[in-house]
């Protein structure tokens, strides 16, 4: 929603190969251009991603249940789903670490692929576990020439650079992200 109406053609035209679309943040805000950005981003050939704010102060189960519905099967060229975790919600360390695990479980269960965790330095420094370093990561650091990496990952799939950038079609801000390896890796 961040982003309003997003012309997909414009993005496209403008050499992006590929978009991560939030689902919902948790279980009580669902992003309500979710299903058009789905699909638009899918139609002009950019590969999509959906990815859920996590809560762990919610259900874990219900999210991830939440997100695959609304998102449907993955397609040719869908990258798994995101968790994106930066918030505690209150919740101690080893509570965040349990639910945590219980979304990825879920998500990676129904679609026989391992989710992606999408964090940043800051905030992982309190989870400081290597338990999730197998799962790929999309690390956000701005304004760095190379990004710090978590505890348990040596390298990044996905780098968040910035939340200012400019991308045609695309009203305002937006976060611009790298991808660790060339076109036809992403689409593998």
């Amino acid at each position: 929603k961040w982003q309003g109406s997003i012309n997909w053609f414009s993005v496209a035209s403008d050499g992006i190969d590929f978009a991560f679309i939030r689902v919902s943040d948790g279980l009580n805000y669902k992003d309500q251009y979710f299903q058009t950005n789905w699909e638009d981003a899918y139609n002009v050939g950019i590969v999509r991603g959906a990815y859920q704010y996590f809560r762990p102060g919610q259900d874990p189960v219900a999210q991830a249940n939440l997100l695959l519905q609304k998102m449907g099967p993955l397609l040719e060229g869908d990258q798994p789903p995101v968790v994106d975790i930066e918030t505690d919600d209150g919740m101690s360390t080893e509570v965040i670490i349990s639910r945590l695990q219980t979304w990825l479980n879920t998500i990676e269960n129904a679609l026989g692929v391992k989710p992606i965790i999408y964090t940043m330095p800051g905030f992982w420094a309190k989870i400081n576990t290597p338990a999730f370093g197998s799962y790929p990561l999309w690390i956000a650091h701005w304004g760095v020439s190379c990004p710090t990496m978590p505890t348990g990952w040596n390298d990044w799939v996905f780098w968040q650079t910035s939340d200012s950038g400019s991308v045609a079609g695309i009203a305002g801000p937006v976060d611009t992200n790298l991808f660790n390896g060339n076109k036809s890796e992403l689409l593998a």
